[in-house]
């Protein structure tokens, strides 16, 4: 009997370091896995995304069918992972449901699109605020001399009050910084803050130099592989991997082969130097960007409306039906 407030698995599955083959004898178990929401969930409109339960003291993530087929219709690496996830991994019990997810992974090429390229972009992002080579810290300097200096008029000994009356030099010497040209207000924008036209110079002058000293003091830490979160970092490394794969071969394979195992262990041990780590993953970006230029991956999911479908069909027949047969098996 399927009670009303009874949330039904579809599939809990193993991830973490033990897919990707990087665990080691105090590896923590991560599991994944889909639910179907309730009947009571269904009556009341609030079908939760995502559930965290308590499962042998793991880390516990379970998402919603809803959920977990719009993540896959995104070509979203975590998705893409338990899609992808050898059989032996999978947790099957007695949850009546687990045609659902056998019926997703035979179709699991149809949520191969090049919408994994914004992915890295996040990486791109991600490694960008490690990069101690980037041109911050110059421009940075420079537009603050720049300001210094014209902080009053060369007729007049009053101070020039706002960045709007320098704005055209700011244009010819840093057009990149400016941000909304054609509307109000006109904004600069430096290392993700961003300064209206209508600030002060000083307090723009101000702000700046905290952006510069903070820029400097993690530049320092940086040199000496301190303020580095290598967690992400190999997380990061991991996803770039994946998407060599992905653009290549046009499937994942679990576990890593042992090259690539070895290489995100090491990372995530922060046994290696930041600098060749950003160079590493700075070449394996510019690789992802031309494959995803000649890849011939669609943009999109190509039958939206079917997958929204199996969906509704897929809740009708095991939530809706179910709820109806025990309610007429009681009376």
């Amino acid at each position: 009997m399927l009670e009303k407030n009874l949330r039904r698995p579809v599939i809990l599955m193993i991830q973490g370091s033990h897919l990707f083959g990087t665990n080691n004898e105090i590896s923590d178990v991560d599991y994944r896995g889909v639910f179907l929401p309730s009947m009571e969930d269904i009556i009341l409109g609030d079908i939760p995304e995502t559930e965290t339960p308590n499962y042998d003291n793991a880390d516990t993530v379970l998402y919603s069918l809803h959920k977990f087929v719009s993540m896959a219709m995104e070509s979203n690496m975590t998705a893409l992972e338990m899609l992808y996830t050898p059989r032996e991994l999978w947790m099957i019990e007695d949850y009546g449901a687990f045609e659902i997810w056998d019926s997703l992974v035979q179709e699991r090429e149809a949520f191969l699109t090049n919408k994994i390229y914004n992915t890295v972009i996040r990486i791109k992002n991600y490694c960008s605020q490690y990069n101690p080579n980037t041109s911050v810290g110059p421009v940075l300097r420079e537009l603050i001399t720049m300001l210094e200096m014209n902080k009053r008029s060369p007729i007049s000994t009053q101070p020039v009050k706002r960045l709007t009356d320098v704005w055209g030099l700011i244009k010819e010497t840093r057009p990149l910084l400016i941000k909304h040209e054609d509307t109000e207000p006109k904004e600069i924008e430096v290392m993700g803050k961003k300064l209206q036209a209508t600030v002060t110079i000083e307090y723009a002058i101000a702000n700046l130099i905290r952006m510069y000293t903070r820029y400097k003091n993690r530049m320092r830490r940086l040199l000496k592989n301190e303020g580095v979160n290598w967690k992400e970092l190999a997380n990061v490394y991991r996803s770039a991997v994946q998407l060599c794969q992905l653009y290549m071969t046009g499937e994942l394979k679990f576990p890593f082969e042992p090259d690539e195992a070895l290489g995100i262990s090491s990372i995530k041990s922060g046994s290696l130097s930041i600098q060749v780590l950003l160079s590493t993953l700075n070449t394996m970006v510019r690789k992802l960007e031309l494959l995803s230029k000649s890849t011939k991956l669609p943009m999109n999911v190509i039958d939206e409306e079917y997958w929204k479908n199996f969906v509704y069909t897929s809740v009708e027949e095991y939530v809706i039906k179910d709820s109806l047969k025990s309610e007429d098996e009681e009376e």
